[in-house]
């Protein structure tokens, strides 16, 4: 049945390309990423290797820079996080890109500064460079750029020193208005969240609470601190799966 289900893969992969993830079943042979099982023929049903489904490597090929994983990985809390948020920053790319303003282009960057910090700081300020488009190319083309060079930036999870540093940069914008117990207060939170006895959240809405305490525009508007829909939250962690600590 391999034929059919290659040519069946094929037309239902077509609604896909529009859509900002997809979240597959683990192990299957039609649908799973890497962990279906390959055998060596109908007639020798001897296990080779582990790879992915036939349908599940049509999405791959079409919309693997995006957001797309297996249900089984996502129990992972790490893996989970990093899924709902390319999941949103793809959403929120979707919403600018079928205008190609450059203003809308500068914002978006601006916006999600500190969570692409986090990510990769070099192809962070690759992505700044497209924004500015200081060689004045149309904008389909620079949105283009930003897109490819944006999949780079989310390709792995940020890796907890780099978003503590990143944690330690936000800071760094509200501490001049802190006393020497608040700012102590929220680098032993930080230092705690570094330990992993504390979620990101209580960082992050800490944080947030300066910015609204002393009116400041900055923070409060970094996707960093709310970078998905607070009821997606799920603390469970299945410590499976986890790629990068």
């Amino acid at each position: 049945v391999t034929r059919d289900l290659v040519q069946a893969s094929g037309k239902l992969v077509r609604p896909f390309l529009g859509c900002d993830g997809a979240i597959l079943k683990s192990r299957s042979r039609s649908c799973a990423l890497r962990d279906a099982k390959v055998y060596r023929s109908f007639d020798k049903p001897h296990f080779l290797c582990r790879d992915s489904g036939i349908f599940g490597a049509f999405v791959m090929r079409h919309l693997g820079h995006k957001a797309v994983d297996d249900e089984q990985r996502l129990t992972n809390l790490v893996l989970r996080e990093h899924f709902l948020i390319r999941l949103y920053v793809w959403a929120r790319f979707r919403n600018i890109a079928g205008t190609h303003g450059m203003g809308d282009l500068v914002e978006f960057h601006a916006r999600h500064k500190l969570l692409f910090l986090a990510y990769n700081q070099s192809r962070f300020r690759m992505c700044g460079r497209i924004a500015a488009n200081q060689e004045r190319l149309p904008p389909a083309e620079v949105y283009k750029h930003y897109e490819k060079e944006l999949s780079r930036v989310l390709n792995r999870p940020f890796r907890r020193r780099a978003r503590v540093n990143t944690l330690y940069h936000a800071l760094g914008w509200v501490s001049e208005h802190l006393s020497e117990k608040e700012k102590m207060y929220i680098i032993n939170t930080i230092e705690e969240y570094r330990d992993e006895r504390i979620p990101l959240p209580a960082v992050t809405r800490l944080l947030e609470i300066q910015d609204i305490r002393f009116d400041s525009d900055y923070l409060f508007n970094q996707v960093l601190l709310r970078p998905f829909p607070s009821g997606l939250i799920d603390l469970s962690d299945s410590g499976k799966g986890r790629e990068v600590k």
